[in-house]
């Protein structure tokens, strides 16, 4: 559990992958002085605005990283290499499969919910092409 200690003029922005736990249990907390802000993967026109100026205009190429590595507002910043961005993506996946799914709903099998994640995945990825 967490306390905070008002003083003076502050703004507290709490975040995280699962909303529905953090209104739930925070809202009691806050009792009031919170306002929930639900925030989306990037359109590819919002996409191309977090590029550098550089990237920007190779529009077919930023497209094909879209379509690649999806929307998340992090990925336009990162450099643009297989690697990083893999890295990057893949710690995202892990922290929310893991610490948001497994651990909050007590998933006996996570290594079978992986492998239905990566199922899912390749469908998705694969109905696209």
């Amino acid at each position: 559990m967490f306390s905070l200690f008002e003083e003076g003029a502050a703004d507290i922005y709490l975040t995280g992958s699962n909303a529905k736990m953090l209104s739930s249990e925070l809202s009691t907390l806050l009792s009031g002085r919170y306002v929930e802000i639900p925030v989306f993967p990037l359109s590819f026109r919002e996409y191309l605005e977090f590029l550098p100026a550089t990237r920007s205009s190779d529009r077919e190429a930023a497209f094909q990283s879209y379509l690649k590595y999806g929307g998340l507002p992090i990925v336009p910043s990162l450099p643009q290499d297989e690697n990083t961005i893999s890295t990057v993506l893949m710690g995202i996946y892990n922290t929310v499969l893991v610490k948001d799914i497994v651990q909050r709903n007590g998933v006996r099998d996570a290594e079978l919910l992986g492998r239905v994640a990566t199922i899912i995945k390749s469908r998705q990825a694969s109905s696209m092409t």
